[in-house]
């Protein structure tokens, strides 16, 4: 059983495509990826709520949906995971 913490991590659902079935009239298609306002929301909300934890948990899940695979969605994570290094800001040196 996953704790809460490992919960908050994951992605809620996709979106799914709409196809016209009428030749000539093309209706608005919503792909598998969520929008840029999405990404930047959920990175907001994971980097307020676990700190600098949540870019390495970004990362981590990113890495494990390389592993098995699902290059979407893992590129999901890395674009959250950017947007949260965007929010920490530079580092001190």
């Amino acid at each position: 059983m996953r704790s809460r913490k490992d919960r908050d991590f994951r992605l809620s659902g996709r979106r799914q495509a709409s196809v016209s079935a009428v030749p000539g009239v093309v209706e608005h298609e919503e792909s598998d990826m969520m929008s840029e306002i999405q990404v930047h929301v959920i990175a907001r909300q994971m980097f307020e709520k676990h700190g600098l934890e949540a870019i390495v948990q970004a990362a981590q899940n990113a890495q494990a949906c390389e592993n098995k695979g699902d290059t979407e969605e893992a590129r999901e994570w890395r674009h959250i995971e950017d947007a949260m290094k965007m929010m920490r800001g530079p580092h001190l040196s």
